[in-house]
């Protein structure tokens, strides 16, 4: 599979919820308790699964 690199879209991928820069969301949500409100539905030790918005 080849990777498509779009230089320019990180700074949508970075943002919060507020449009604020909070890091890249698969890192910043999966450290959260909230689950609900990040929209993980199922984790293991390894992995989660998130919903799109």
């Amino acid at each position: 599979m080849e990777q498509v690199f779009a230089a320019w879209r990180i700074e949508w991928v970075e943002r919060n919820g507020n449009g604020d820069v909070d890091g890249c969301p698969f890192c910043v949500l999966p450290e959260r308790d909230a689950d609900r409100e990040s929209r993980i539905v199922a984790r293991s030790e390894h992995t989660f699964v998130i919903l799109n918005n």
